[in-house]
């Protein structure tokens, strides 16, 4: 009698075909484009269907433009979606991380979440230094409404929050209307 031996490409694609039968969608690593648009598109399948869908985070950023654009399938779709702090949810992934429902923000007690400076920080390749500048206004501007509207903070206490760099721990998290409230702790 033979035994198959699967892969680990075959195990991954198992283990993430039994989380998505869970309603449950997993970011764990760096947001690129491509992983984006998958995110965007799981959430289209799984909201076919009623019933709440988990978003689990662990993520040091990435693309910021693909989590505000998760971000917004979020705010389209009629489905709850809980967003899970797993470890890590910094630059564009603490966005994600508040972007849950009210209620359904949470943060595993030992989690580090970090709004960073560099977030509207783009590498655009341009020498236009003028023209550069006003793309990270714009880019800030962007990031800050997108932040309001799930923090209900001010912009000028959001841009002194994201100026310090500072990592902040799930209390405090919870203070500043980031998540809504810890998991194990």
């Amino acid at each position: 009698m033979s035994k198959t031996v699967k892969t680990v490409t075959e195990r991954l694609q198992e283990m993430h075909k039994n989380l998505i039968e869970k309603r449950i969608i997993l970011i764990d690593g760096v947001l690129t484009e491509n992983i984006g648009l998958q995110i965007e598109e799981m959430l289209d399948i799984l909201s076919a269907n009623d019933g709440k869908i988990d978003l689990y985070i662990n993520s040091s950023g990435g693309n910021v433009r693909s989590f505000l654009s998760i971000c917004d399938k979020i705010d389209k779709i009629k489905n709850n979606v809980s967003t899970i702090c797993l470890e890590e949810a910094s630059g564009g992934a603490a966005i994600l991380l508040c972007a849950g429902t009210k209620g359904l923000r949470f943060a595993l007690g030992h989690s580090k979440i970090s709004l960073q400076q560099n977030l509207w920080v783009k590498d655009s390749g341009d020498t236009d230094l003028e023209k550069a500048g006003m793309a990270i206004v714009s880019a800030k501007d962007l990031i800050i409404s997108y932040l309001q509207k799930y923090t209900g903070l001010n912009k000028d206490l959001l841009e002194k929050i994201i100026s310090s760099g500072q990592a902040f721990s799930v209390k405090e998290s919870i203070d500043f209307n980031i998540i809504d409230s810890a998991i194990g702790q």
